[in-house]
């Protein structure tokens, strides 16, 4: 019951975040404003995959083995270390960002990059919001809080979308920017309360310690892996207009995906794989991981032969406002071509979450580095070839040989483990 009730709210929230998107594509079209409220929130998003991902993968076990009052005090330790950090961070690149947006769009005009800047930092803002509310997640997922965790993004979606409305006519792409913000600054107002009283928040530098040296190996590979949309962006600045955006939509939404996926099946799985390592229960750590892959394998695959068949009319249908059906079937061979990512990146969250669960964070992290240095040569390579069809390839490629690479290390790592 717990997977379908989790399920249902991760699919209500992706949902929410779709229809958020959709409407900012319909209603103001495929075109430049829209390249540029995309590429507006590349290292944004950056920052919350690594700050809220990486570092949530890391608080779960953590606090998993916790007592109750030590996760309550933790929590808000980290709520203060995440916000400071992040809120600085944000501080000097929205400061800055009228210098470096222009890089990650090279192909936009100086008007177009004036107003990437613009919408970054708003976007900058809401990551500050979203990393602390990634950490209250954290929290709530360790005390096996589920349900609780997964409403408040609901909530927030839905008020969202009715702000968006209001403001979409009236301010365009800024409109959307703020409505984004609204999304983003709930969840944290909402959850807050139930982290309960701070108490004594001394006495907690060896489990800040520990954090520490499990996140230190992500960070800098985080921020080098997934810098991998400011690749795809720079190279999609120079595609024709709006197909920035309908790449940027595609990726978004197998990105919502996973995140129903892991919150759904393998974040709850987490704080179990971490109590079996943890005793050296090695043959209940394999059955649990490998049930996990199982289950997110048939999910993707079942969806993506459901979305091959029926993608093409139910995007034509819902190309409504000023987004041309040519655009939608564009947005559905960009959906197939990125299949890889879809598949292979739901599988390589569990065989990566099965390390972080030992609390091994450099094997998953050494791999990714790799692959992904060999991945942004072929992307180039690629783009020069067959343009963004190609990047996308390369992209769905690469996301299988990480996920099939890790998967059979984790494999390796429990058969020791057992056998030792």
């Amino acid at each position: 019951m717990r997977p379908l009730a989790l399920g249902s709210l991760a699919v209500t929230n992706a949902l929410l975040s779709v229809a958020f998107q959709w409407v900012v594509l319909t209603r103001l079209g495929a075109a430049r404003a829209t390249d540029a409220y995309f590429a507006a929130g590349t290292v944004p998003t950056l920052l919350i995959a690594v700050m809220s991902g990486a570092l949530g993968n890391v608080l779960v076990p953590l606090l998993a083995v916790e007592s109750e009052a030590g996760r309550r005090k933790l929590g808000w330790v980290f709520v203060a270390l995440v916000g400071g950090a992040l809120g600085a961070l944000a501080l000097v690149l929205g400061l800055s960002a009228g210098w470096w947006v222009p890089w990650i769009v090279p192909g936009f005009s100086a008007e177009e990059a004036e107003l990437a800047a613009l919408l970054t930092r708003y976007n900058l803002a809401g990551a500050v919001l979203a990393g602390i509310a990634g950490v209250q997640w954290a929290v709530l997922y360790a005390q096996r809080r589920f349900a609780v965790a997964e409403t408040a993004p609901v909530v927030a979606g839905l008020v969202a979308l009715a702000a968006l409305a209001w403001a979409l006519p009236r301010w365009g792409v800024l409109g959307a920017a703020w409505a984004g913000l609204v999304r983003s600054a709930l969840p944290v107002l909402l959850l807050a309360p139930l982290l309960g009283e701070p108490g004594d928040l001394a006495g907690a530098r060896v489990q800040i310690r520990e954090a520490w040296q499990r996140f230190r190996p992500l960070l800098g590979a985080s921020l080098y892996t997934k810098s991998d949309a400011l690749v795809d962006r720079a190279l999609a600045s120079f595609a024709p207009a709006g197909l920035l955006a309908l790449y940027g939509l595609a990726q978004q939404l197998y990105s919502l995906g996973h995140t129903v996926l892991n919150r759904a099946v393998a974040a709850p799985a987490l704080p179990g794989l971490a109590e079996d390592a943890a005793a050296g229960r090695w043959q209940a750590f394999g059955a649990g991981a490998r049930r996990i892959a199982v289950t997110l394998a048939a999910a993707t695959v079942g969806t993506g032969l459901v979305l091959a068949a029926l993608g093409a009319p139910i995007l034509a249908w819902g190309a409504s406002g000023r987004l041309e059906p040519g655009d939608a079937r564009t947005l559905w061979l960009l959906f197939l071509a990125l299949s890889g990512v879809w598949v292979c990146g739901a599988i390589g969250q569990v065989t990566s979450g099965g390390f972080y669960a030992m609390g091994d964070t450099r094997t998953p992290t050494r791999v990714a580095v790799v692959s992904f240095t060999v991945a942004i040569v072929l992307k180039v390579l690629a783009f020069v070839r067959w343009g963004l069809w190609g990047v996308a390839g390369v992209t769905s490629a690469h996301y299988v040989a990480n996920a099939a690479i890790i998967g059979g290390l984790l494999s390796r790592r429990i058969a020791r483990a057992r056998s030792g």
